[in-house]
């Protein structure tokens, strides 16, 4: 899903003049998970996995928790 956001995203920044210009764009990365909370490009700096942000490393927290109240 975020792929594809980011795609999305991607284009509306070429397609609009003053981003396109100035080439603009969120650069990706390919991933291969091994698990939820470790993949190929884990090394990168200052990066937090999905699953970590969206349920906090110990699973009771994260932005789900904060953002997400009552969903599954």
């Amino acid at each position: 899903v975020m792929e594809q956001f980011f795609s999305l995203v991607n284009m509306f920044l070429q397609n609009h003049r003053d981003t396109s210009e100035r080439r603009l764009r969120i650069r990706t990365y390919n991933v291969v998970p091994f698990t939820p909370s470790a993949g190929v490009v884990e090394w990168v700096n200052r990066t937090v996995p999905l699953g970590d942000y969206l349920l906090d490393s110990n699973r009771i927290g994260g932005a789900h928790a904060r953002y997400g109240t009552g969903d599954w």
